[in-house]
């Protein structure tokens, strides 16, 4: 069945990843990645559905371009063609939540994102609950959960020390974050917030905390280290390589994984899950429902109540003053590396997928 791959994201970006190790062995794909703004890339995936006839359009992430190219190709073909959406957020919400766009600008995007779930017919899903709340919402009945896959062999058990020597962290017990530090405005939250109170309260403690990432909220964890004169305990290494991501993992003793309590924390699956299970990390999350599953032995939970807590940064210094006096405790982060062998390696992923394409589709 011949199949038009188009990803919302750049060539280098993980949806992107996600997108070339999913398909790498199915015969008769094409993948299409953005490559300029929105405009530009419209007509690309519009051409691209002229050039590569399709049975199959399967779009990664919902926006203008691919939502444009599928309309045109289901007009063209009559219907014929069969339009599925990979989704892992609720576009129209978290875009709200950043407060960084107007008015007009956040009508079009809930106008795309609906009129894109209407169109579709199968979406595909990477957090269970996202299913519960298309049916919900938008009534949608065909829709199949395929979640957030690692590459074993990029993401796997080290010692770290490259990374640590470069960045003069060794001796030190070294807890991080890693990912977009975008700024959600409606939250006061972005990775790496409640993290820096935390470390206030531990001083006392020979602890670096490595922040891995850019965004808007780069600057104001920055500000807030500062506030806490907090910056010698702090490094700041801005984004790195997708395919460097596992050294720096490697270097964390304890990978710290905060979001509050919301809809969208609910259905926003983080991509980072598996890469961390893959790559023996000791994690300390928040109880959301992902984390839950799979954080047992190899990790902690911590609670998180609401939207803001100003009491979290307390109960997470208390956690983190435990593991670094008790340090063996984090060498159980390996346990893992099963739960990602078995649930989000690419190859079983791949047989899901296979599955999904091969599935009739609901009339």
């Amino acid at each position: 069945m011949r199949t038009l791959v188009l990803v919302y994201n750049f060539p280098q970006q993980i949806m992107s990843i996600r997108a070339r190790n999913l398909f790498s062995d199915t015969a008769n794909t094409t993948i299409v990645c953005r490559a300029s703004n929105n405009l530009f890339d419209t007509f690309r995936f519009v051409w691209a559905t002229i050039k590569h006839p399709s049975e199959i359009i399967y779009a990664f992430d919902i926006g203008l371009p691919s939502f444009i190219a599928s309309l045109f190709y289901k007009i063209t073909t009559l219907g014929r063609v069969k339009v599925i959406i990979d989704t892992g957020d609720l576009v129209y919400l978290f875009s709200k939540a950043e407060r960084k766009y107007g008015v007009v600008q956040l009508f079009i995007i809930k106008l795309i994102e609906d009129w894109f779930i209407k169109l579709a017919d199968r979406i595909v899903v990477r957090a269970p609950y996202h299913k519960v709340y298309l049916e919900r919402h938008y009534g949608k009945k065909d829709i199949e959960y395929l979640p957030d896959g690692v590459d074993l062999e990029k993401f796997r058990p080290g010692s770290g020390n490259e990374i640590r020597k470069k960045l003069g962290i060794e001796g030190n017990f070294v807890i991080g974050v890693m990912g977009n530090l975008f700024w959600i405005e409606e939250w006061e939250w972005c990775y790496g917030w409640y993290e820096l109170k935390a470390l206030s309260m531990l001083q006392d403690l020979k602890i670096k905390f490595l922040v891995v990432g850019d965004g808007r909220g780069l600057d104001k964890l920055k500000q807030r280290a500062h506030e806490f004169g907090i910056e010698d305990k702090v490094i700041f290494t801005g984004r790195v390589p997708h395919s460097e991501v596992g050294k720096y993992l490697n270097a964390m003793d304890v990978f710290v994984f905060t979001q509050p309590h919301h809809l969208q924390t609910r259905i926003r699956t983080c991509a980072k899950l598996p890469e961390l299970l893959a790559s023996g990390c000791f994690i300390v999350s928040t109880d959301l429902d992902e984390p839950i599953k799979y954080i047992k032995k190899n990790g902690e939970i911590v609670e998180f109540k609401g939207l803001k807590d100003p009491t979290y940064p307390e109960r997470f210094a208390k956690v983190l003053r435990r593991l670094y006096n008790n340090p063996r405790k984090v060498k159980n982060g390996i346990l893992g590396r099963e739960k990602a062998e078995k649930n989000f390696s690419y190859p079983v992923l791949r047989k899901k997928l296979n599955e999904i394409l091969k599935k009739p589709f609901s009339k």
